[in-house]
């Protein structure tokens, strides 16, 4: 699967007007994964998320605000949907 032809196929099923079926969610869920756009937004919340821990020890030196902020942290990169 080229990026052309996803765009296409995702212009026809988000371009209709009729509700999009469950054959649409999956075959965009399956290009998604086949184009590399779920090991993207993989990467860019790892890379994210290590910047972020990063940062924590500017906001605060407080051992314990500083463990809250990096448990909260975790969780929002951990938790399932």
């Amino acid at each position: 699967m080229n990026i052309k032809n996803g765009t296409k196929e995702f212009n026809k099923i988000y371009g209709n007007n009729s509700e999009i079926t469950m054959n649409d969610v999956e075959y965009i869920r399956k290009t998604m994964i086949e184009l590399g756009s779920l090991d993207y937004a993989k990467n860019k919340l790892e890379h994210y998320y290590k910047q972020a821990k990063s940062k924590i020890g500017n906001i605060t030196k407080a051992q314990e605000k500083e463990k809250l902020l990096t448990d909260f942290l975790d969780y929002l990169i951990k938790r399932e949907k």
